[in-house]
Order: structure tokens, then sequence, then C-alpha cells
């Protein structure tokens, strides 16, 4: 929630300041706040082909039950690329679009994603996964 919150290009002035509010009152003081790093995009499954870029965001806690909550204004998909993770032995590569990306660019996605490095992205996606990564900038692989 705070890393997608960090990201200042998604927000209003007004939105700011209702974010402000937000993060004061969860406990998020101002030094956690200046050392977080934004996320940028989400990495999710998409069976449907469901995400394309134009499509409103709400980011929510608990989705489609009674304990959902909207943690933040809702923000605009600015793009979508697809990923792939997969397993050959003890190994592991991710390609985008198509294309095996590098150590260095590895290291960039599991940041960018709000993931702390590499091992806890793989911790994460422990299984070969498919699916698309959800820009909400206009950054791409």
């Amino acid at each position: 929630m705070e890393k997608i919150w960090k990201n200042e290009e998604l927000w209003t002035e007004e939105e700011a300041i209702e974010f402000s509010n937000k993060a004061g009152s969860l406990g998020f003081d101002d030094w956690f706040l200046e050392t977080v790093k934004p996320k940028i995009h989400t990495i999710r499954a998409d069976a449907k082909n469901r995400w394309k870029a134009g499509m409103k965001i709400h980011a929510v806690f608990n989705n489609r039950t009674k304990d959902m909550y909207q943690f933040c204004p809702t923000f605009v998909c600015t793009g979508v690329q697809t990923i792939e993770i997969k397993s050959m032995g003890v190994n592991r590569y991710v390609k985008i679009d198509g294309k095996l990306i590098s150590w260095v660019k590895l290291k960039i996605l599991a940041s960018n994603d709000g993931f702390e490095n590499v091992s806890d992205f793989f911790e994460y996606f422990y299984v070969d996964f498919k699916g698309k990564i959800i820009h909400f900038t206009d950054f791409r692989y």
C-alpha cells in the first residue's frame, strides 16, 4: 500500500492531501514514507486478457468481500506487458514480451513491483507463472 502511495505521478494535489491524512492515520511516519521506493506496476495473472491501457485501477484489500477497502484513489493503467517466470532445474528465468531479461533488469523489475530484492520476488513467484505487468506509469521494460 505505502509503495503505491509513494508514486506521486498518480495523484492530484487534493488526492495527495487525502493520502497524507490516511498515511498518518495508518501509522506511517514521514521518515518511513521518505525511504519507501514507489511501486510503479503490479504483476497479475490475466487468463481472460482483461487488462488494457486506459482501464481504471482500484487498489483494494480483500477484493470482492464485505471487508473490501480501497486504500488510495483510483488511477489508470498506462499499459501492459506479458511476463513469464519459469524454472529450469535450480535456475529461474523471466521473460517480458517474450524476451529473456538480464539480471540487472530482473533487479529493477523486482524493485519496481515492490519487492526488496530478487530473492523476495522469487519467493513470492515460487511456481511457473504467466501473466501481465500492469503499468501505472510510462516506464516499460
